[in-house]
């Protein structure tokens, strides 16, 4: 019993251990031995203790057999039951005998065979998984552009290229046009400050740290881009040249022919889209009103990818004709740091409109009929705006149903074609969540993007293979993809230039750098922490729970019969003192035991069952030899004085299953 409460005590240690170090850090774990050391330690005494108890079990088992048969039982089966107390083969072996004659003695000899699993049982139950923890003192922004509003992009001079008297300054061209052709340069890439590498930012939608690759963590002013197919407007014309090659033309006489050094791809600017409007939804259209650029692409390319230039054949060019609309647009996005790498994934775009801020007149329509001249709309420095709902500002979620409850809130009266009511209302909402676009500077940018760059031809011949040449607009020529152009391919390049330029934004170009142009969240660093999976342990407690049955069986027979059954459990010295005891199919005795010197009479019938304690005693003094293949003799001699020898029988307590 002491045994199994000792086992008790060493499962007791280690759901204590893991207890205490459960949901914890690795690092916080101080003792010399780690963790799974120790319990490896423990789980081996402990599955010691318990193969100990059954072996007991299955020791004592032997005897209550051969008392309960009701007829000879082959010796052989005590070898068995000795063999199963001392391993796992032995009692693997024992299991067919046990299970037809002692449940007990299946259930440990179970035990036994099966307590090799105890250490992985316990290993198993002990897990890792790396967790985040806030850095108190850690940095995590990332860079926004909150109102653009062209700060140190421009000078003016006499006769300006771009707008009026202004032009762009030289490094404001090259980003743009580094945009164009090289999107994704890591010269325009957006990088964030996070100190451990690992940084998340609160949701605008819930205030708290975002779960989701949904959830809206940021947002910026940028640029947006819509591309829409008028290739059902292209139409095929005669043209002047009279090669017989065909020719195609779009309403507003942009037009493209197949033939050696003839316009094979055109692009220009149309301001005015009314030519398209049969085919251009009515919310594009709204959008396309504001937009910086509506690019007009009529392009020739051939849907036959095997063939080589000399095969080029003229007639078997296809018309593509797009209209891409690039403009200013409120960009929201999910972000996120991980091992120092920051993963943006875009959420929404809206685009933006004017803002007549505080101006509270009816005749809006007509005061923006003029549009884009800025001196004829209303209000103060009037700007292009959008207002971002849901918005986080000083940790309090603001949307459009409470943004009147902001303290300091902005009058805004943004001229969206959404307006829930007539004549565009006015309403109050937080400064934070208005994202701005300088008017002055976003028709700068429209002029440059209109005239400097979107628009030009790109001609062809055969000896120029896949290459397509348009003069000093040569990055027009990344839209000829290779004579492969088509509404996917040019709606994607206008997307990664729209994508670059926000980009731009937020690192500077024309950023008002007096705004709070960035948003901050938490750094967190990953570390390695204890999960205990309890389930594991049930296998172990199982273990000792059945053995605690058994045990209490064990005691309960033992005072049941008292007196006619001895507890000698795995002792070999009732085999020599009691053979006399085991009595073949014939009725015949073994043998003699070896005589007690208190023994009175020499029947056999009349000697009482020893205890262990008694045969320990008298054993201590009886020599003996062990002859040799039978050709020895040996003489078994008693030298304690009969005086000395064993007092004559008396009842004697039972040997408690309580002792070792």
């Amino acid at each position: 019993m002491s045994a199994l409460v000792g086992g008790l005590g060493i499962f007791a240690a280690m759901v204590a251990v893991l207890a205490r170090q459960n949901n914890h850090a690795d690092d916080d774990w101080v003792f010399f031995l780690n963790l799974n050391s120790l319990i490896a330690l423990l789980s081996t005494v402990y599955r010691a203790v318990m193969v100990a108890v059954a072996a007991e079990v299955v020791s004592q088992s032997k005897w209550i057999y051969f008392w309960t048969s009701r007829s000879p039982i082959s010796l052989l089966r005590l070898q068995y039951f000795d063999s199963a107390s001392r391993g796992i083969w032995g009692a693997a072996r024992l299991l067919p005998y046990a299970a037809k004659r002692s449940p007990a003695t299946l259930a440990a000899a179970l035990i036994i065979a099966v307590s090799f699993a105890v250490g992985p049982f316990f290993q198993q139950s002990i897990g890792t998984v790396d967790r985040s923890f806030v850095l108190e003192d850690g940095t995590a922004s990332v860079p926004i552009a909150r109102n653009i509003n062209g700060s140190d992009t421009w000078y003016r001079t006499l006769a300006g290229p771009d707008y009026g008297m202004w032009a762009f300054k030289y490094d404001v061209r090259a980003s743009i046009l580094s945009a164009l052709s090289n999107p994704f340069s890591q010269d325009s890439a957006v990088s964030s400050k996070c100190t451990s590498g690992n940084c998340t930012f609160p949701s605008w939608e819930s205030g708290f740290p975002s779960q989701s690759e949904h959830d809206i963590t940021l947002a910026t002013v940028g640029m947006c881009n819509q591309c829409i197919d008028v290739g059902s407007l292209v139409t095929v014309y005669n043209n002047s040249l009279n090669t017989g090659s065909p020719s195609w033309k779009l309403p507003t006489g942009l037009n493209v022919t197949a033939f050696d050094g003839a316009n094979w791809m055109s692009v220009a600017e149309s301001r005015n889209l009314t030519w398209a409007e049969s085919i251009i939804p009515y919310e594009q259209a709204a959008t396309f009103r504001w937009a910086f650029a509506n690019i007009t692409m009529l392009v020739l390319s051939n849907s036959n990818s095997s063939q080589t230039a000399q095969d080029y054949r003229y007639q078997e060019q296809t018309p593509n004709a797009v209209v891409c609309s690039l403009y200013p647009c409120l960009r929201s996005y999910s972000a996120s740091v991980t091992n120092g790498k920051l993963d943006e994934k875009l959420i929404s775009t809206q685009p933006m409109y004017p803002d007549l801020m505080s101006y509270t007149g009816s005749d809006v329509e007509k005061n923006i009929s003029a549009f884009p001249e800025a001196g004829t709309l209303p209000g103060d420095e009037p700007h292009l705006a959008a207002l971002q709902s849901p918005c986080l500002v000083n940790e309090t979620v603001y949307t459009s149903s409470n943004f009147s409850a902001y303290s300091n809130a902005s009058d805004v009266r943004i001229l969206s074609p959404s307006a829930v009511a007539d004549n565009y209302p006015s309403i109050k909402a937080p400064p934070q969540c208005l994202f701005k676009f300088n008017t002055f500077f976003y028709l700068m940018l429209a002029s440059y993007l209109q005239a400097g760059v979107f628009s030009g031809n790109c001609k062809w011949d055969s000896r120029q293979g896949t290459n397509v040449y348009c003069a000093d607009k040569y990055w027009l020529a990344q839209f000829w993809e290779y004579r492969h152009a088509n509404l996917e391919t040019i709606t994607g390049r206008f997307d990664n230039f729209a994508e670059a330029v926000t980009r731009q934004f937020r690192l500077g170009l024309g950023l008002d750098q007096a705004q709070d142009n960035v948003v901050r969240g938490k750094s967190s660093r990953t570390k390695p922490f204890t999960v205990v999976n309890w389930k594991w342990l049930i296998f172990p407690i199982a273990l000792l729970a059945i053995e605690t049955v058994l045990l209490i069986w064990m005691i309960a027979r033992s005072l049941i019969y008292r007196g006619e059954e001895m507890v000698w459990k795995g002792n070999v010295l009732p085999l020599l003192y009691h053979r006399d005891k085991f009595v073949d199919a014939n009725g015949l005795h073994l043998g003699d035991g070896i005589p007690s010197h208190d023994q009175a009479d020499g029947l056999h019938g009349g000697q009482k069952l020893m205890t262990i304690a008694e045969m320990e005693n008298d054993a201590k003094d009886v020599r003996v030899t062990l002859i040799r293949n039978g050709n020895g003799t040996s003489e078994i001699g008693n030298v304690k004085d009969d005086k000395q020898s064993l007092r004559r029988r008396r009842d004697w307590d039972q040997d408690s299953l309580l002792g070792s």
